[in-house]
């Protein structure tokens, strides 16, 4: 259940803006994609003070398979597969 909270999260995330710069990821995509993830995810996570290695892991990996916070919202199948593999690489 807890995996599942987290991936809706994580895709709410990556949906609730629709504006990203063509020409890569900008400091507002990156904003964007993190602000919706609150403290109540990083508490059903269950990996608590390492909120920001979470974020990074996070960041680093879609900034790698996409261009833009654009192009990663399209595909949340892999997004979500980036979220899983940060969860467990923090915990």
């Amino acid at each position: 259940m807890k995996k599942i909270l987290m991936y809706i999260m994580v895709a709410t995330s990556l949906l609730a803006c629709n504006e990203s710069k063509k020409d890569g990821w900008s400091d507002e995509d990156k904003r964007k994609s993190i602000e919706n993830l609150n403290d109540e995810f990083f508490k059903v996570s269950g990996i608590g003070d390492k909120k920001q290695d979470y974020i990074d892991c996070f960041l680093e990996n879609i900034e790698k398979n996409y261009d833009s916070y654009e192009e990663a919202e399209k595909d949340p199948t892999v997004t979500l597969k980036i979220a899983d593999y940060c969860l467990n690489k923090v915990r």
